[in-house]
């Protein structure tokens, strides 16, 4: 599948600022036919990295005062459906339960996200793979997915009690639960693109990724119930939703009041 996407980001503000080192994950992983990164005021140094986990990063350094920053990326790329992995000649737990944050210092993870997750494991054996189908479908069904405002994630134990939650909050569950499991899980973010999808107005998605031994990270969507396919075009993973942000950075200005807006508009055209 072909698909071309269109992501324009503007923030203004009503007092001048200066923008501090601004960081942008908005380039699929693992490259694109054509990429472009336009951004006002114009950076007085750019460059890329990738960083430990394949997520391409945009480095920028401002100079000078401004009311308005603007990021328009656009990026064109052909999408293949990704490899099944093959079951798994092990059960599930993995030993002893990971923190929210993937390591196993961290805080910890909630009992009734635990014990939900036991829950659904029993239930399908403890085998690993018919587990992680179970729990995208489980979430899907239980969780009422809409868009939410405000940045951030909501706690998983409160998706869980409340049934309620966007796309970021129902991925973060997700991987909590795989993570009460011992499983090695991140976030990923992105965007959805289906077939036939010609510029709708879309905002960004999420979902989650589980390693799995010879086959690497594989994802799933439980947001739409399935693992991810070839419309899931990831720009970055990390441990938690805060380091997938796709604009991050800092600003300082004169005076204690500052109001600012956000508005955006995103477009994905598809073919095949």
């Amino acid at each position: 599948m072909h698909v071309r996407v269109h992501h324009d980001t503007i923030y203004d503000y009503d007092v001048p600022i200066a923008l501090g080192p601004h960081v942008l994950r908005l380039s699929p992983r693992g490259g694109a036919a054509l990429s472009s990164i336009a951004v006002v005021p114009a950076p007085v140094r750019q460059w890329v990295e990738i960083d430990a986990l394949g997520n391409t990063l945009t480095q920028l350094v401002f100079q000078g005062e401004t009311r308005q920053l603007r990021v328009d990326s656009h990026f064109e790329l052909h999408t293949q459906p990704p490899a099944r992995p093959l079951p798994p000649n092990w059960y599930l737990p993995l030993g002893p339960a990971l923190a929210t944050d993937g390591t196993r210092s961290g805080p910890p993870i909630a009992a009734s996200v635990y014990e939900f997750a036991d829950s659904v494991a029993r239930a399908q054996g403890n085998r690993p793979l018919e587990f992680l189908d179970a729990l995208a479908y489980e979430l899907h069904a239980r969780i009422d997915g809409k868009a939410r405002a405000g940045a951030g994630t909501q706690l998983a134990a409160d998706t869980l009690a409340s049934a309620r939650g966007a796309c970021r909050d129902i991925a973060t569950l997700y991987l909590e639960a795989c993570r009460a499991l011992g499983l090695t899980a991140r976030f990923v973010s992105g965007y959805h693109a289906h077939p036939g999808q010609l510029s709708e107005q879309g905002d960004l998605h999420a979902w989650a990724e589980i390693e799995l031994a010879g086959a690497g990270f594989v994802g799933w969507d439980p947001t739409l119930g399935t693992r991810a396919g070839e419309g899931h075009i990831a720009v970055a993973a990390g441990a938690t939703q805060q380091a997938t942000q796709p604009i991050e950075g800092s600003y300082t200005f004169q005076g204690s009041v500052l109001n600012s807006t956000l508005d955006f508009s995103l477009r994905i055209d598809t073919r095949r």
